[in-house]
């Protein structure tokens, strides 16, 4: 394997299979081992592959339990998170066409600093307040000129 991942090394060994059989046949003994490694590698990373999915929805159903029992926390003492905050903005402008419209005229102009850092809930709240429509899919909106910058 190669150090510090899953990988498998792909051996190298022709010059090994010529001294231990000839150039000729070490050539075609090489060729064969390196037939069997790839079908051992493909098998490998299927195994992998199905050993990842499992781990990942064991860990979901766990993260599952933590997250509800964090929502029941919030719920309980009132409080909202950032992202409890992100996704109530986004609801707004995206079900209630005149508080976007508001909110679009009120900041006519936004300049986003670090825009790359900028994730697709944020960018939708943008978008929505600096557009002239609201078109189901935020992407496709009608940007009004010099309303978003970055």
């Amino acid at each position: 394997m190669r150090r510090y991942t899953f990988d498998l090394l792909t051996p190298r060994a022709k010059t090994a299979w010529d001294k231990a059989a000839g150039k000729d046949r070490g050539a075609e003994l090489n060729a064969e081992a390196g037939r069997h490694f790839a079908r051992v590698d493909h098998c490998y990373r299927v195994i992998l592959g199905r050993v990842a999915t499992a781990l990942v929805a064991k860990l979901s159903d766990e993260l599952d339990e933590v997250l509800a029992g964090y929502a029941a926390f919030k719920r309980a003492a009132a409080v909202l998170d950032f992202e409890d905050l992100l996704e109530r903005a986004r609801a707004l402008v995206r079900r209630h066409d005149a508080v976007r419209r508001a909110l679009g005229q009120r900041y006519r102009h936004v300049f986003v600093d670090e825009f790359q850092d900028t994730d697709p809930v944020q960018a939708e709240i943008l978008f929505r307040i600096a557009a002239d429509d609201s078109p189901p899919r935020w992407q496709d909106s009608l940007l009004r000129a010099g309303a978003l910058s970055w």
